[in-house]
């Protein structure tokens, strides 16, 4: 296996850690019953995840709160 293979398989590991996280919290995912928009979904999680990488450079760059 590659390298780069490698890491792959650790986020793909990390994800799948994460869905068996959420089954536990919230019980088995049915998408026949599940009514949930999970293009609303995603758009709130890359929103979260813009803030952060905002947050992030903002840290780097040595910004603080004025």
């Amino acid at each position: 296996m590659k390298p780069f293979d490698k890491d792959i398989e650790i986020v793909i590991r990390q994800a799948l850690s994460k869905y068996d996280k959420g089954r536990a919290e919230h019980g088995e995912l049915d998408l026949t019953t599940d009514r949930k928009d999970f293009i609303r979904e995603v758009e709130q999680e890359l929103l979260d995840c813009i803030n952060y990488c905002v947050f992030q450079i903002l840290r780097l760059r040595g910004i603080k709160k004025t």
